[in-house]
Order: C-alpha cells, then sequence, then structure tokens
C-alpha cells in the first residue's frame, strides 16, 4: 500500500492507493490541520492507520505548503508557523518503516500536471496555486526528461506599497494576492470583495505573472488552488490582461 499527504493550512487530504499508479486510489480521508505538530502528526499517523489497517504501508509521499531543507526532511518555511523546523519525513519513517519522500506542494503539483494531468500537452509550463497563499514551479521536457524549477513565486517581489510578507520581507507577491493576505489588508473575507477591490488584486497578480515569467518564460500557465475554483472566470480576465 502506498499513502499520499496533501498538508494544507486548514485540512490534511490522506489517501490509500493499491500501488503507484493514481488509478489504483482505495480509500480517502479529510482530517483537520492542527497548528501544533505533534497534535498534526498524531492525527495524520491515526488516519495512515485507519486507511492501512493490517496492510504494510510500502512508501509515502507528502506535499506541503514549504520550503524543504536540503536533506528533504525539515520543514522550513512552512504556511503553518508551529511546524517549522519539525521533522516530518523521519517521523513517519519511524512510525511505519516506509520509504518517505516529501515535496513543496507547487513542485508536487507541477509533476502531477506534467504526467497525469493538464500539462500532459505542454513542453512547459508554469502551475500556480492561488489560495491562502500563492505558491508553483515551473516544468519543462526536452526528449522525455522533465526539469523541475523551484522558486518560491509567492515570494518573489513586486513594486508595490511596501507592504509586509508573512515570511519577513517586503512587497511579495503573496502579500498582494494570497487569500490570507487580502483578507487582513481589506478586512474581510475574499467572498465580500467589491468588483474594484478584485480589480487591484488581478493587477497585482498580473505584476506578479510578470516576474515570474520573466525568470521562467513558458507560454503557458496551469491554475489550481481555493481562489482561481471559486472564480474561474479570472482565468479569463488574466489572459485578457
Amino acid at each position: 500500500m502506498y499513502i499520499a499527504i496533501d498538508i494544507g493550512g486548514t485540512n490534511t487530504r490522506i489517501a490509500s492507493f493499491k500501488n503507484i499508479d493514481p488509478s489504483s486510489l482505495l480509500k480517502y480521508e479529510k482530517v483537520q490541520t492542527s497548528q501544533d505538530y505533534n497534535s498534526g502528526l498524531k492525527n495524520i499517523k491515526n488516519a495512515i492507520k485507519r486507511l492501512a489497517k493490517t496492510d504494510k504501508v510500502e512508501a509515502i509521499g507528502i506535499s506541503l505548503a514549504s520550503g524543504i531543507d536540503i536533506n528533504e526532511k525539515t520543514v522550513v518555511n512552512p504556511n503553518i508557523p508551529e511546524w517549522r523546523a519539525e521533522k516530518i519525513v523521519p517521523d513517519l519513517k519511524r512510525e511505519f518503516s516506509a520509504d518517505t519522500k516529501i515535496l513543496n506542494d507547487g513542485s508536487a503539483g507541477a509533476l502531477a500536471e506534467s504526467i497525469i494531468g493538464a500539462g500532459k500537452e505542454y513542453d512547459a509550463f508554469a502551475f500556480l496555486i492561488w489560495g491562502t497563499g500563492l505558491g508553483g514551479a515551473t516544468i519543462e521536457k526536452t526528449k522525455g526528461r522533465y526539469s523541475l524549477y523551484e522558486y518560491e513565486p509567492g515570494h518573489m517581489p513586486i513594486s508595490g506599497d511596501g507592504r509586509k510578507c508573512r515570511c519577513g520581507k517586503i512587497n511579495c507577491i503573496e502579500s498582494y494576492v494570497g487569500g490570507k493576505a487580502v483578507e487582513d489588508n481589506c478586512q474581510k473575507k475574499m467572498s465580500e470583495l467589491e468588483e474594484g477591490e478584485w480589480k487591484d488584486v488581478l493587477d497585482y497578480m498580473r505584476a506578479g505573472i510578470n516576474q515570474i515569467l520573466i525568470k521562467h518564460p513558458v507560454k503557458n500557465i496551469i491554475w489550481d488552488g481555493k481562489v482561481i475554483l471559486k472564480h474561474p472566470d479570472f482565468i479569463k480576465k488574466l489572459e485578457d490582461i
């Protein structure tokens, strides 16, 4: 059995698979993400045990909205501050005696899109997740080989009014378009934003996309994330811009 885990700022999704083929999905659970690491780890372990029952867990794959250290073990800059510097890979590997890997969620999503999603038809594309923050990565394919470029798009700088990002830097793209930042700046839920306020957000996103494409020029962008899924009309508006 194989386990896939996607740890978000609000919910953690855990699925079991018969093998590494995504079509072999067996069961799926969603649990609330605890802000406390130990509680969150306990919830994940219990969910894996419920999904696996008596089956041996061969491998675990984790995606997380965070920077990951060079050894792919330690959480560096997560959306959940209390998870910083925690070692979720060794913790799960020790519990289940299973090969365990972790990727930034943007990188994991980009690879998935390139193999089984909308990116199958593109030689190169940027994958952007617009939700609480702004994550993503760029994929280029050459002669059957996949090149993954990781660069934390949400923390690239744009011209702005000096807003401080949760990462500590100034004028990060995410500090103008990320769901949490927008709600903090506007003092209202995103669902309550007026058209003029959305226009400002989309203009900042335009500036952000320009910076992303300067770093890695591609002709295609694949979108995911809570904001874009709730507002699919933004795709056309961003295309027009």
